[in-house]
């Protein structure tokens, strides 16, 4: 049986190989079709064969996810203009080749790196090793209720508590205007305790468990409310980490068009959101669903940056990793303190694209930042160095960082690294703390 999966594990390779020189011939010869055949089997090719390298694949298993969003991202844009425009534009192929250069390099890190310990073992053991201290736990729940407490002042004062109607403005961005870095940071922290609970939700009392949950019921519907989803996802993929690890559940097909159904279900209310108080058909609604979703918008940071590189080759300025070290440093200092500081890749990219006085909000793709830095080979090299890293978290007899990176995948796909480091650093705070308290 072991040497059966060593053949298989070494046929995988190989043909990951193989579509890095068909990727490679799709630079020099643009085929459509071939690019979207290609581009879909790189992903089943990369459940299989991770799939092949674990014992056991859990429907929670990190890699699995990052995967699917990342080729999620890279495959809207071209699909939808290949359905309405029948061929797809020189730009979105192009960017499509860095998600699959990307998606290539990912695997190819994730089954090169041995796995040493089951994460949901090593899980289970936290728990059972873990003490909770009920000071400790009566603290963070005070926290939280003062936390929640602020946000619903924050939000009553702009006017917007509980208004599911965009309290009359068309762009939801306009409604926090006056968003601050505190505001920000206060948001964060809310995550963060309430992840703990899920995390230790075993170790901790019954009075406890139920009303962090009623608490968390409250700030779900508040932030749903103006549509801020990214306030409470990670929350709810903790809890789905931690059950799937409880119930022993395994990835498969159905685990599949779970995720996929559940993703365009979220897209789907935004749209309805979106269209409140407009009649529009069922047909129409699901059409701009599939034309403005998630996975649409990022991908244009990569297109246009690759734009820019092909019209500019000989001029075109990479960073070298210049991005990776100077901006996970420079946004810890606030910009009252050093006014030069470098400012987001998502804003930079907006003032090239829309000029100063634009009011877009833009996210970023970690594919556009790898781009940047040292083109389409970056692409691929900096994924590689991901997956190994994140089969490193993974292999961690303590579960809380692979546990946090998990419950962190959307943000990380739709951001830049000194971004996903700021929001992770926060997040993981109290759990920081919780270690500390033990030694």
């Amino acid at each position: 049986m072991f040497k059966l999966r060593e053949l298989f594990h070494r046929i995988g390779l190989l043909q990951f190989f193989v579509l890095s020189i068909i990727i490679i011939v799709l630079f020099y010869n643009k085929n459509d079709s071939f690019l979207i055949v290609t581009y879909i089997y790189l992903l089943f090719l990369a459940f299989s064969v991770i799939k092949n390298k674990n014992t056991s694949l859990l429907a929670n298993n990190t890699s699995i996810l990052l995967l699917l969003f990342i080729f999620l991202y890279g495959l809207f844009n071209s699909l939808i203009e290949i359905i309405i425009d029948k061929s797809i534009s020189e730009g979105t192929y192009f960017a499509t080749l860095a998600y699959g250069l990307a998606i290539n390099g990912l695997t190819v890190g994730i089954i090169t790196k041995r796995i040493k310990n089951e994460y949901r073992k090593s899980y289970l053991n936290n728990l059972n090793c873990d003490k909770q201290s009920n000071i400790y736990v009566t603290f963070l729940i005070s926290v939280l209720i003062v936390l929640i407490l602020y946000k619903t002042i924050f939000f009553y004062k702009l006017g917007i508590l509980f208004s599911f109607n965009n309290n009359g403005v068309e762009n939801r961005l306009e409604m926090f205007d006056s968003l601050s870095q505190v505001d920000v940071v206060v948001g964060l922290l809310i995550i963060g305790i309430f992840n703990y609970f899920v995390y230790y939700h075993k170790k901790i009392s019954k009075l406890i468990v139920v009303t962090t949950s009623l608490l968390l019921i409250y700030y779900i519907i508040m932030q749903l409310s103006v549509g801020n989803r990214r306030d409470f996802v990670p929350i709810i993929l903790g809890v789905f980490w931690v059950f799937v690890n409880l119930k022993n559940i395994n990835f498969g097909l159905s685990s599949f068009i779970i995720v996929i159904t559940i993703i365009f279900g979220f897209n789907y209310l935004g749209t309805l959101r979106a269209n409140t108080g407009v009649k529009i058909s069922f047909n129409e609604n699901v059409t701009n669903t599939l034309l403005n979703n998630e996975f649409v918008y990022p991908f244009f940071t990569t297109k246009y940056e690759i734009e820019e590189y092909r019209r500019n080759v000989y001029i075109y300025n990479f960073n070298y990793g210049g991005t990776y070290i100077v901006n996970s440093i420079t946004i810890f200092i606030p910009r009252s303190i050093f006014p030069s500081k470098p400012e987001s890749l998502a804003n930079q990219t907006l003032k090239k694209m829309f000029g100063n006085n634009t009011t877009i909000g833009l996210a970023y793709s970690p594919v556009t930042e790898a781009f940047i830095n040292f083109g389409f080979i970056g692409c691929y090299g900096v994924f590689v160095l991901i997956g190994r890293f994140l089969i490193k978290l993974q292999n961690n007899k303590n579960q809380i960082l692979n546990f946090i990176f998990f419950t962190l995948v959307i943000d990380f796909c739709r951001g830049e690294m000194a971004t996903f480091l700021y929001t992770f650093i926060f997040i993981s705070l109290f759990f920081l703390l919780h270690r500390l308290r033990l030694k």
